[in-house]
Protein backbone atom coordinates (compact mmCIF):
# COMPACT_ATOMS: atom_id res chain seq x y z
CA UNK A 1 0.00 0.00 0.00
CA UNK A 2 2.91 2.40 0.66
CA UNK A 3 4.00 2.22 -2.98
CA UNK A 4 0.49 2.97 -4.21
CA UNK A 5 0.07 5.84 -1.75
CA UNK A 6 3.37 7.35 -2.89
CA UNK A 7 2.27 7.03 -6.51
CA UNK A 8 -0.93 8.89 -5.66
CA UNK A 9 1.08 11.78 -4.24
CA UNK A 10 3.55 11.88 -7.12
CA UNK A 11 1.01 11.63 -9.92
CA UNK A 12 -1.48 14.06 -8.42
CA UNK A 13 1.11 16.47 -7.08
CA UNK A 14 3.09 16.93 -10.29
CA UNK A 15 0.20 17.55 -12.65
CA UNK A 16 0.19 21.14 -13.88
CA UNK A 17 -2.44 23.08 -11.97
CA UNK A 18 -3.27 25.19 -15.04
CA UNK A 19 -3.94 22.13 -17.18
CA UNK A 20 -7.16 20.37 -16.04
CA UNK A 21 -6.67 17.46 -18.46
CA UNK A 22 -3.21 16.75 -17.02
CA UNK A 23 -4.60 16.91 -13.49
CA UNK A 24 -7.49 14.63 -14.39
CA UNK A 25 -5.27 12.11 -16.15
CA UNK A 26 -2.91 12.03 -13.17
CA UNK A 27 -5.81 11.46 -10.77
CA UNK A 28 -7.48 8.75 -12.86
CA UNK A 29 -4.10 7.08 -13.43
CA UNK A 30 -3.53 7.02 -9.69
CA UNK A 31 -6.91 5.35 -9.20
CA UNK A 32 -6.05 2.76 -11.85
CA UNK A 33 -2.78 2.14 -10.01
CA UNK A 34 -4.79 1.07 -6.96
CA UNK A 35 -6.72 -1.30 -9.23
CA UNK A 36 -3.54 -2.92 -10.50
CA UNK A 37 -2.28 -3.23 -6.92
CA UNK A 38 -5.67 -4.61 -5.77
CA UNK A 39 -5.48 -2.07 -2.93
CA UNK A 40 -8.99 -1.19 -1.78
CA UNK A 41 -7.75 1.05 1.04
CA UNK A 42 -5.77 3.17 -1.42
CA UNK A 43 -8.79 3.38 -3.72
CA UNK A 44 -10.97 4.57 -0.83
CA UNK A 45 -8.36 7.23 -0.05
CA UNK A 46 -8.97 8.87 -3.43
CA UNK A 47 -12.55 9.79 -2.38
CA UNK A 48 -13.91 12.28 0.12
CA UNK A 49 -15.47 10.42 3.08
CA UNK A 50 -19.05 11.29 2.12
CA UNK A 51 -18.64 11.03 -1.67
CA UNK A 52 -21.02 8.86 -3.67
CA UNK A 53 -20.12 6.84 -6.75
CA UNK A 54 -23.07 5.93 -8.98
CA UNK A 55 -23.34 3.27 -11.64
CA UNK A 56 -22.89 -0.45 -12.25
CA UNK A 57 -25.89 -1.41 -10.19
CA UNK A 58 -25.07 0.39 -6.96
CA UNK A 59 -25.36 3.83 -5.40
CA UNK A 60 -23.27 3.34 -2.31
CA UNK A 61 -20.67 5.62 -0.78
CA UNK A 62 -17.15 4.86 -2.06
CA UNK A 63 -15.87 4.34 1.47
CA UNK A 64 -18.06 1.26 1.58
CA UNK A 65 -18.22 0.43 -2.12
CA UNK A 66 -14.82 1.29 -3.60
CA UNK A 67 -14.37 -2.41 -4.36
CA UNK A 68 -17.20 -2.02 -6.89
CA UNK A 69 -15.11 0.46 -8.86
CA UNK A 70 -12.09 -1.80 -8.62
CA UNK A 71 -14.06 -4.86 -9.68
CA UNK A 72 -15.77 -2.99 -12.51
CA UNK A 73 -12.40 -2.27 -14.07
CA UNK A 74 -10.67 -5.52 -13.13
CA UNK A 75 -13.20 -8.12 -14.13
CA UNK A 76 -15.24 -8.83 -17.20
CA UNK A 77 -17.02 -11.59 -15.28
CA UNK A 78 -16.44 -13.89 -12.29
CA UNK A 79 -14.43 -16.11 -14.64
CA UNK A 80 -12.02 -13.47 -15.93
CA UNK A 81 -8.55 -12.34 -14.87
CA UNK A 82 -7.54 -8.68 -14.96
CA UNK A 83 -4.48 -7.77 -17.03
CA UNK A 84 -4.40 -4.00 -17.48
CA UNK A 85 -6.53 -0.85 -17.70
CA UNK A 86 -5.67 2.05 -19.99
CA UNK A 87 -7.08 5.55 -20.31
CA UNK A 88 -8.09 5.87 -23.97
CA UNK A 89 -9.24 9.48 -23.81
CA UNK A 90 -9.98 12.18 -21.27
CA UNK A 91 -11.97 15.42 -21.34
CA UNK A 92 -11.58 17.85 -18.45
CA UNK A 93 -12.20 21.38 -17.27
CA UNK A 94 -11.69 23.36 -14.09
CA UNK A 95 -9.04 25.34 -12.28
CA UNK A 96 -6.47 25.15 -9.47
CA UNK A 97 -9.03 24.01 -6.88
CA UNK A 98 -11.47 21.80 -8.77
CA UNK A 99 -11.53 19.68 -11.91
CA UNK A 100 -14.34 17.79 -13.59
CA UNK A 101 -13.52 15.09 -16.11
CA UNK A 102 -14.71 12.05 -17.99
CA UNK A 103 -12.31 9.26 -18.95
CA UNK A 104 -12.81 6.43 -21.41
CA UNK A 105 -11.08 3.36 -19.99
CA UNK A 106 -10.18 0.17 -21.82
CA UNK A 107 -9.70 -2.90 -19.61
CA UNK A 108 -7.95 -6.01 -20.92
CA UNK A 109 -8.57 -9.34 -19.25
CA UNK A 110 -8.43 -13.07 -19.93
CA UNK A 111 -11.98 -14.38 -20.04
CA UNK A 112 -12.77 -18.04 -19.40
CA UNK A 113 -16.52 -18.54 -19.35
CA UNK A 114 -17.79 -22.08 -18.86
CA UNK A 115 -19.94 -24.09 -21.27
CA UNK A 116 -18.88 -22.31 -24.43
CA UNK A 117 -20.33 -18.92 -23.45
CA UNK A 118 -17.26 -17.20 -24.87
CA UNK A 119 -13.68 -17.44 -23.68
CA UNK A 120 -10.23 -16.37 -24.65
CA UNK A 121 -7.28 -14.18 -23.78
CA UNK A 122 -7.06 -10.42 -24.20
CA UNK A 123 -10.76 -9.58 -24.06
CA UNK A 124 -11.58 -5.87 -23.94
CA UNK A 125 -14.13 -3.97 -21.85
CA UNK A 126 -14.99 -0.29 -22.31
CA UNK A 127 -15.90 1.80 -19.26
CA UNK A 128 -16.51 5.51 -18.67
CA UNK A 129 -15.58 7.24 -15.43
CA UNK A 130 -16.81 10.77 -14.68
CA UNK A 131 -15.71 12.51 -11.50
CA UNK A 132 -15.55 15.89 -9.81
CA UNK A 133 -12.28 16.21 -7.90
CA UNK A 134 -11.36 19.02 -5.51
CA UNK A 135 -8.16 20.06 -3.80
CA UNK A 136 -7.95 18.94 -0.18
CA UNK A 137 -4.78 20.33 1.35
CA UNK A 138 -1.87 18.83 -0.58
CA UNK A 139 -4.00 16.13 -2.22
CA UNK A 140 -7.05 15.85 -4.44
CA UNK A 141 -10.25 13.95 -3.61
CA UNK A 142 -13.22 12.86 -5.68
CA UNK A 143 -16.43 14.27 -4.19
CA UNK A 144 -18.82 12.69 -6.71
CA UNK A 145 -18.67 10.29 -9.60
CA UNK A 146 -20.38 7.82 -11.90
CA UNK A 147 -18.97 4.81 -13.74
CA UNK A 148 -20.66 2.76 -16.43
CA UNK A 149 -20.22 0.51 -19.43
CA UNK A 150 -21.89 2.35 -22.31
CA UNK A 151 -25.02 0.49 -23.41
CA UNK A 152 -27.62 1.17 -26.09
CA UNK A 153 -31.14 1.70 -24.79
CA UNK A 154 -32.27 -1.67 -26.11
CA UNK A 155 -29.58 -3.31 -24.00
CA UNK A 156 -31.00 -2.46 -20.60
CA UNK A 157 -34.32 -2.58 -18.78
CA UNK A 158 -34.13 -1.57 -15.13
CA UNK A 159 -37.45 -0.39 -13.70
CA UNK A 160 -36.29 -0.31 -10.06
CA UNK A 161 -35.77 3.22 -8.68
CA UNK A 162 -32.28 4.38 -7.76
CA UNK A 163 -31.76 5.09 -4.07
CA UNK A 164 -28.77 7.41 -3.88
CA UNK A 165 -26.65 7.07 -0.75
CA UNK A 166 -26.16 10.05 1.59
CA UNK A 167 -29.35 11.71 0.27
CA UNK A 168 -30.18 15.39 0.65
CA UNK A 169 -33.03 17.66 -0.29
CA UNK A 170 -33.19 18.51 -3.97
CA UNK A 171 -31.85 21.94 -4.91
CA UNK A 172 -31.78 23.75 -8.26
CA UNK A 173 -29.64 21.13 -10.05
CA UNK A 174 -31.38 17.80 -9.48
CA UNK A 175 -34.56 18.79 -11.41
CA UNK A 176 -32.39 19.67 -14.41
CA UNK A 177 -31.54 15.97 -14.83
CA UNK A 178 -35.18 15.34 -15.80
CA UNK A 179 -35.34 18.31 -18.18
CA UNK A 180 -33.01 18.26 -21.21
CA UNK A 181 -34.53 21.58 -22.35
CA UNK A 182 -33.60 23.23 -19.05
CA UNK A 183 -30.11 21.73 -19.25
CA UNK A 184 -29.66 23.26 -22.68
CA UNK A 185 -30.42 26.68 -21.24
CA UNK A 186 -28.01 26.24 -18.33
CA UNK A 187 -25.05 24.77 -20.25
CA UNK A 188 -21.79 26.65 -19.79
CA UNK A 189 -19.38 27.47 -22.58
CA UNK A 190 -16.46 26.57 -20.31
CA UNK A 191 -13.63 24.53 -21.86
CA UNK A 192 -13.98 20.86 -21.06
CA UNK A 193 -17.77 20.85 -20.76
CA UNK A 194 -19.55 17.67 -21.86
CA UNK A 195 -22.77 15.64 -21.87
CA UNK A 196 -22.84 11.83 -22.02
CA UNK A 197 -25.79 9.56 -22.67
CA UNK A 198 -26.05 5.85 -22.04
CA UNK A 199 -24.91 4.85 -25.54
CA UNK A 200 -21.24 5.20 -26.44
CA UNK A 201 -22.25 7.32 -29.43
CA UNK A 202 -24.14 9.74 -27.18
CA UNK A 203 -21.16 11.96 -26.47
CA UNK A 204 -21.38 15.73 -26.71
CA UNK A 205 -18.04 17.46 -26.07
CA UNK A 206 -18.22 21.25 -25.90
CA UNK A 207 -21.37 23.36 -25.69
CA UNK A 208 -22.59 23.08 -29.32
CA UNK A 209 -22.33 19.28 -29.41
CA UNK A 210 -23.79 18.96 -25.91
CA UNK A 211 -26.79 21.14 -26.81
CA UNK A 212 -27.42 19.09 -29.95
CA UNK A 213 -27.32 15.84 -27.99
CA UNK A 214 -29.67 17.13 -25.28
CA UNK A 215 -32.06 18.35 -27.95
CA UNK A 216 -32.63 14.74 -29.05
CA UNK A 217 -33.94 13.87 -25.58
CA UNK A 218 -36.44 16.67 -25.00
CA UNK A 219 -39.47 14.48 -25.80
CA UNK A 220 -38.50 11.48 -23.65
CA UNK A 221 -40.54 12.58 -20.63
CA UNK A 222 -37.75 12.05 -18.10
CA UNK A 223 -38.66 11.87 -14.40
CA UNK A 224 -36.64 11.95 -11.19
CA UNK A 225 -37.11 8.89 -9.02
CA UNK A 226 -36.08 8.02 -5.48
CA UNK A 227 -33.68 9.97 -3.32
CA UNK A 228 -31.27 12.56 -4.67
CA UNK A 229 -27.96 13.96 -3.45
CA UNK A 230 -27.20 17.62 -4.10
CA UNK A 231 -24.20 19.48 -2.72
CA UNK A 232 -23.23 23.13 -3.14
CA UNK A 233 -20.04 24.96 -2.21
CA UNK A 234 -18.73 28.41 -3.04
CA UNK A 235 -16.99 27.14 -6.18
CA UNK A 236 -18.91 24.07 -7.40
CA UNK A 237 -22.15 22.15 -7.09
CA UNK A 238 -23.35 18.74 -8.17
CA UNK A 239 -26.43 16.55 -8.04
CA UNK A 240 -26.81 12.79 -8.32
CA UNK A 241 -30.11 11.04 -8.88
CA UNK A 242 -32.05 8.29 -10.57
CA UNK A 243 -33.86 9.28 -13.76
CA UNK A 244 -36.48 7.19 -15.55
CA UNK A 245 -38.48 7.30 -18.75
CA UNK A 246 -41.06 5.05 -20.38
CA UNK A 247 -41.46 3.74 -23.92
CA UNK A 248 -43.56 1.16 -25.72
CA UNK A 249 -41.91 -2.21 -26.19
CA UNK A 250 -40.56 -2.83 -29.69
CA UNK A 251 -41.91 -6.37 -29.49
CA UNK A 252 -45.26 -5.78 -27.78
CA UNK A 253 -46.94 -2.47 -28.64
CA UNK A 254 -49.41 -2.93 -25.79
CA UNK A 255 -46.61 -3.06 -23.23
CA UNK A 256 -44.85 -0.05 -21.76
CA UNK A 257 -41.34 -0.41 -20.37
CA UNK A 258 -39.67 1.79 -17.78
CA UNK A 259 -35.97 2.51 -18.15
CA UNK A 260 -34.03 3.78 -15.15
CA UNK A 261 -30.69 5.53 -15.32
CA UNK A 262 -28.29 6.99 -12.79
CA UNK A 263 -27.20 10.55 -13.49
CA UNK A 264 -24.68 13.16 -12.38
CA UNK A 265 -24.71 16.89 -13.14
CA UNK A 266 -21.82 19.21 -12.22
CA UNK A 267 -22.06 23.00 -12.19
CA UNK A 268 -20.05 26.14 -11.43
CA UNK A 269 -21.26 29.51 -10.09
CA UNK A 270 -22.72 32.06 -12.49
CA UNK A 271 -23.83 35.20 -10.68
CA UNK A 272 -26.67 34.17 -8.38
CA UNK A 273 -27.14 30.82 -10.14
CA UNK A 274 -25.24 27.91 -11.67
CA UNK A 275 -23.94 26.96 -15.09
CA UNK A 276 -23.75 23.26 -16.00
CA UNK A 277 -20.35 21.98 -17.11
CA UNK A 278 -20.86 18.20 -17.11
CA UNK A 279 -23.71 15.68 -17.31
CA UNK A 280 -23.42 11.89 -17.38
CA UNK A 281 -26.39 9.51 -17.74
CA UNK A 282 -25.53 5.86 -17.04
CA UNK A 283 -27.61 2.80 -17.82
CA UNK A 284 -26.20 0.66 -15.01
Amino acid sequence: MRIVALLLVLLCGRAAADKPAARARAFASAQLATVRADDTAAMVATFAPDAVLLGLGHSGAPAAKAADLRDALMNGSPHSTFKKATIRSIVAGGDDSQVWFTAEIDTVYDNFEPEGMGSGPNSHQASRLTELIVKDGDTWKAVAGVIDRPTATSGYYTPAPVEVANPTAAGPLAPLLASPAALIERLASAPGSFVLGTDRRERGIGRPAARKLLGRWTKLGLQLGGAVREVQSSSYAFAQAGVSWTARSKYDKDRTLTYTMTALVIAVPDGDGWRVVAVHYASE
